[in-house]
């Protein structure tokens, strides 16, 4: 609230009052002067108040009884405080001889230099438009401003047309340059420093509104600019640039720049925005550039984005990052993307990395989602998540997972644990390789521990064919061209076109280049395709690795265990230890069956043997079937002849009893004796 006086008025304006009456005056409104009104004794000084009535000022006149010493003391007794003057000129009008006391408004009036020795004036008081000379000089009305415990004086600064808050060793020298506060400067022309303590603004058309030790520095690269508060902030070589807030944040050499606030950010980089944060630094040449907040980050490329986070660096052209920490986006990465987590490095362009930690994009046109140690170095390659995980070659994608390495161009794998699409000659080589998930496939060897999900001891790689598939379980290998093992455990499927689909140890093999096992086909089972070695129920495994067996083309083996279809273009359907070798033969299922016999069968049974071109055994037992055209229906039969059928017993039922229309050869039974036609 301003502060008010009382007065006793006698007269006011021309009109003496019928008694003394006791009026309130605003002190911010009023001049006081030495008066006397030789018809009234008791007058000593003139009041003009100013007021305000239907939009237009006018003043009036009081007369009061108190002196003009009176009345200052109780105007410098609140907050508004009042500047006493020897009053020698109002205007071109010079006073009576030895000048008036008058009393002014600290706050409101403007102090200046006039000096006429003739007149005897050494200063001015301007009030509500009109000068007042004086005969105290200027630095006199300056400590008779601040006497009272108020201030607040505009007086005129030392370069042309200035102002400034006097008392307070503000200076404001530079041509139409205004400064308030205190120890300030506005040096440069058109320059103002509003308020605050030791700021210094050397530049023209310039503003510095407040705080402390800030500073725009001299030179007209340096105009137009703006430090609107904050302590020991700096702009230099920043022409239309602005620093809002904050503490020892820098512009250097940044046009058209602006720093929020923040502490001891830089920015040396035009069009260029650093919001808030500590230590972040836009570098040199990154213009258009962008960082949100943060810690120690580092943007230094041209129209980049750095959102947040902490000691973040991005260096990539037209590139963004929004968060994280010791993140990088390296300068081959222009038109790159890093979202969030640690220790991640893009450094290809036109590639992303999302988030997690410690992984590394490099590929160009390249991708990697999360997760932990990922690598993602071919170009167009792709790592989703998991744990290090590798897509080292082109069009290459790993999913997630573990362990898994994707070095097949154009391979894949969904996800698991050591899973493998490779080839050590060359990517080209496992062209289109997919594994969907499991442990360890195209992998042999190693110590897999499943209390901690990992291998102890490393696995070997192992060459995927190209356009092999496995889909997923342990250890299962699709080595040949366009081969697949859908699932299962250490299963081979080495054939060009081979398959298996689950088990324990099948193979779709041939060792032999002038034979390979084209389109061998393992369904099911246990070993099939291999001999010998040791399985374990207890386990489900084998403890002595048994022999792979070569499989024919074409073959084709159901399930069972060890059942063997070597022949090409041969049928083993199941059961144990069967074997297939004859070319286009067929075992159905049994135990320890062998047919090897060209186009022969065997359906069943146990210990047959099927040698013979075009023979067969249909079951039975340890029977042998070694002449070509024989067949066998029994057991413990051994063929003697071609094109004969060899049976223990035979019970023919419904004979015809008669032979007429049976074609020749036929049996009939004549009255219980059999004939031939």
């Amino acid at each position: 609230m301003a502060n008010q006086i009382e007065a006793t008025i006698y007269q006011i304006d021309g009109n003496p009052q019928a008694a003394p009456i006791t009026v309130s005056f605003l002190t911010s409104e009023l001049v006081i002067q030495e008066a006397l009104i030789s018809t009234i004794p008791a007058v000593q000084s003139a009041i003009y108040y100013y007021n305000v009535v239907n939009n237009q000022q006018s003043v009036q006149t009081y007369y009061a009884s108190e002196n003009v010493a009176t009345l200052v003391a109780l105007a410098n007794n609140g907050e508004t405080s009042h500047t006493q003057a020897t009053v020698l000129e109002v205007n071109a009008n010079p006073q009576v001889p030895g000048g008036i006391q008058y009393s002014f408004p600290s706050a409101a009036i403007l102090i200046g230099e006039s000096i006429n020795p003739t007149t005897g004036v050494n200063a001015f008081i301007q009030y509500k438009g009109i000068k007042y000379y004086t005969a105290e000089t200027q630095a006199t009305l300056y400590n008779n401003s601040n006497a009272g415990g108020g201030g607040g004086i505009i007086v005129v600064g030392s370069g042309l047309n200035s102002s400034v808050r006097c008392g307070n060793n503000n200076s404001a020298s530079g041509t139409y340059s205004t400064v308030f506060g205190r120890c300030n400067t506005a040096s440069g022309c058109f320059s103002f420093t509003g308020s605050g303590f030791c700021n210094v603004n050397q530049t023209g058309y310039s503003v510095i509104g407040g705080g402390q030790l800030n500073n725009i520095c001299i030179g007209s690269e340096n105009d137009w600019s703006v430090i609107s508060g904050g302590v020991g902030n700096t702009i230099c070589g920043g022409r239309h640039s602005a620093i809002v807030g904050g503490c020892n944040n820098n512009i250097l050499g940044a046009v058209r720049s602006t720093i929020s606030g923040g502490y001891c950010n830089t920015m040396c980089a035009s069009r260029s925005f650093i919001g808030g944060g500590r230590g972040n630094l836009v570098c040199s040449g990154a213009t258009a550039t962008f960082i949100g907040a943060g810690v120690s980050n580092t943007n230094g490329a041209g129209c980049g984005f750095l959102g947040s986070g902490s000691s973040n660096t991005n260096v990539g052209v037209i590139s963004a990052m929004v968060a994280g920490r010791l993140n990088s986006i390296t300068s081959s990465a222009s038109y790159s993307f890093h979202g969030a987590g640690r220790s991640n490095t893009v450094s290809n362009a036109l590639s992303a990395s999302v988030g997690g930690q410690s992984n590394t994009v490099s590929g160009a046109c390249s991708f990697n989602g999360g997760g932990v140690c990922n690598t993602a170095s071919g170009n167009h390659s792709f790592t989703g998540g998991g744990r290090i995980n590798v897509s080292s070659s082109e069009f290459s994608t790993t999913v997630g997972g573990c362990g898994n390495t994707t070095q097949a161009v154009a391979g894949f794998i969904g996800s698991g644990i050591c899973n493998n699409v490779c080839n050590v000659t060359s990517g080209c080589l496992a062209l289109g390789a997919v594994v969907v998930g499991g442990v360890g496939n195209n992998t042999t060897g190693g110590t897999f521990a499943l209390a901690s999900c990992s291998f102890t001891v490393a696995p070997t790689i192992c060459n995927a064919g190209i356009y092999s598939f496995v889909g997923g379980g342990f250890q299962n290998l699709a080595t040949g061209v366009e081969s697949a093992v859908v699932g299962g455990e250490r299963n081979l499927a080495q054939a060009v076109n081979g398959f298996v689909g689950g088990g324990i140890c099948n193979n779709v093999c041939n060792t032999l280049a002038v034979a390979p096992a084209l389109g061998a086909v393992v369904v099911g089972g246990v070993g099939n395709n291999t001999c010998g070695g040791t399985f374990s129920l207890g386990s489900c495994s084998f403890t002595v690795a048994p022999t792979i067996c070569n499989a024919g083309v074409y073959s084709f083996v159901g399930g069972g265990f060890q059942n063997v279809a070597s022949g090409d273009c041969t049928f083993t359907g199941g059961g144990f230890c069967n074997i297939t070798s004859g070319l286009t033969s067929f075992t159905g299922g049994g135990q320890q069956n062998t047919t090897n016999g060209t186009r022969s069968f065997t359906g069943g049974g146990r210990c047959n043997t099927t040698s013979g071109a075009y023979s067969g055994i249909l079951g039975g037992s340890s029977n042998v079937a070694s002449c070509a055209c024989s067949f066998i229906v029994g057991s413990n039969i051994t063929s003697d002849r071609s094109c004969a059928t060899f049976v223990n017993n035979l019970s023919i039922k419904n004979i015809p009893t008669s032979s007429a229309g049976l074609p020749a050869g036929s049996v009939w039974s004549n009255s219980g004796v059999l004939n031939i036609v």
